[in-house]
């Protein structure tokens, strides 16, 4: 396995889904099926880079990409894998009907040829209640990468 984390800018905005559904849908339907989350002033970011053997196809690489995104003094808790007591996740799995998606991240705009539909990423809240009020307290952005992509053209885009 190879792991790679980067401590980058943390993003204003960050979109990541099929280019259709960002041209044909809006509103809640939208909403379902794509990223497009505004991270908090005081959030800071890591970028986590990860190479590994397929357990199903030991001799295909699995490659991901994650950005995560949440106050200094807790970010590493989640890159770490953990998550605090109390706290609430709202996972979304991020589909493709037209083999691509964009990944468009504070007016960078790369599109990436999957080769395949199907789940190609997820998106992930942790949040805690607060009285009747909600608290983010992290965001984390997965996305995997085609097969015919390799490490190194996966850094280019973190």
């Amino acid at each position: 396995m190879r792991k790679e984390i980067y401590s980058v800018k943390c993003p204003k905005r960050v979109q990541f889904g099929d280019p259709m559904y960002f041209e044909e849908y809006e509103g809640r339907k939208l909403e379902s099926l794509v990223v497009d989350c505004k991270p908090p002033r005081d959030f800071v970011a890591k970028v986590v880079l990860v190479e590994e053997p397929m357990k199903e196809y030991p001799d295909e690489m699995s490659r991901t990409m994650t950005l995560y995104m949440a106050p200094k003094e807790t970010i590493d808790t989640y890159v770490d894998g953990y998550m605090y007591e109390g706290q609430d996740v709202k996972e979304k799995e991020i589909g493709v009907d037209t083999a691509k998606y964009l990944l468009h991240v504070d007016g960078r705009y790369e599109e990436i040829h999957t080769g395949a539909d199907g789940y190609w990423g997820n998106h992930l809240e942790f949040s805690r209640g607060q009285g009747k009020s909600r608290i983010l307290d992290a965001i984390t952005v997965s996305v995997c990468m085609p097969g015919f992509e390799d490490f190194e053209s996966m850094k280019r885009l973190k």
